[in-house]
């Protein structure tokens, strides 16, 4: 056993470690900001991952990781595992989120709940599974995608 804490000791510091370390956040931490849109959506990390970082490593090394990409699901409605992960470049990734998924009608019903008083930017976001500032975007310049 201590080898293997030797070798996470040293690893501890490599950009795969934050990006292990906060996905799980995500998933497990209550506390995180953005727990609601992983583990409170039910978003786990596969057994093989969760709590053995060098079997994270080795595969991510072996599919693809390379400095300046991120990690992302193919399926968002799936957790992380060996046949959802991918990684991408950062622009690619931010393309993805749920602005691009919103359709007119989407924002048509965003803004005639907005007028109605019914809920504020980051309810709306959370409702339709998109950032508050997505709503900010449709409510104050008519732009959703």
């Amino acid at each position: 056993m201590e080898g293997r804490r030797t070798k996470l000791k040293g690893l501890s510091s490599h950009p795969l470690y934050n990006v292990w370390y906060h996905m799980k956040h995500r998933c497990y931490n209550k506390t995180s900001k953005h727990y609601h849109r992983y583990g409170g959506r039910g978003i786990t990390v596969c057994k093989e991952w969760k709590d053995d970082f060098l079997c994270f490593y080795g595969w991510a090394l072996a599919n693809g990781w390379e400095p300046g990409l991120t990690i992302d699901r193919t399926d968002n409605d799936k957790g992380y595992s060996l046949d959802n992960v991918r990684f991408i470049p950062i622009r690619e990734n931010e393309r993805n989120r749920g602005n691009l998924r919103l359709t007119k009608e989407i924002a048509d019903k965003i803004k005639k709940e907005y007028q109605k008083g019914v809920n504020g930017y980051k309810r709306l976001g959370l409702k339709y599974g998109t950032h508050w500032s997505n709503v900010r975007n449709i409510i104050k310049r008519g732009q959703w995608a």
